[in-house]
């Protein structure tokens, strides 16, 4: 499914789809293309629970609790704002770390791919229905 925003502006219609804002961004739309609030999708070799017990202090996570940014290790609570701010702006709190979230600051940290110019449209697509 090939996802497009479409607009005009003075007349002329304009067309942004992935790859288009992947080439504006100078980055590459290759990778997972994963993006879920609500349900916590299996993606590769991504587990969440473990991830979570990584990235945050907590040494005995319950599945299903909500993380905030202060649970997180000090230079992901760097990266989460940046993340929170920049890629997937928020109309609530920003101090929730959503699944998203947490799996992009995995994704970065691990050096792993991801479809970053996917994820940043289909927030788009969200933020306007």
């Amino acid at each position: 499914m090939k996802h497009r925003i479409a607009s005009h502006l003075q007349n002329i219609r304009i067309e942004l789809d992935c790859d288009t804002l992947g080439n504006i961004l100078g980055i590459s739309s290759e990778g997972y293309m994963v993006y879920e609030f609500n349900i916590i999708p299996i993606i590769g070799d991504f587990v969440y629970d473990e991830v979570v017990t990584k990235h945050t202090s907590w040494l005995d996570f319950t599945p299903g609790a909500k993380i905030k940014s202060q649970d997180l290790l000090l230079r992901l609570r760097i990266l989460h704002r940046i993340i929170a701010h920049n890629i997937l702006p928020k109309k609530r709190h920003y101090d929730k770390v959503i699944f998203m979230d947490i799996c992009l600051i995995d994704y970065i940290i691990r050096g792993r791919r991801i479809n970053l110019p996917y994820i940043m449209m289909k927030n788009i697509i969200m933020a306007y229905d």
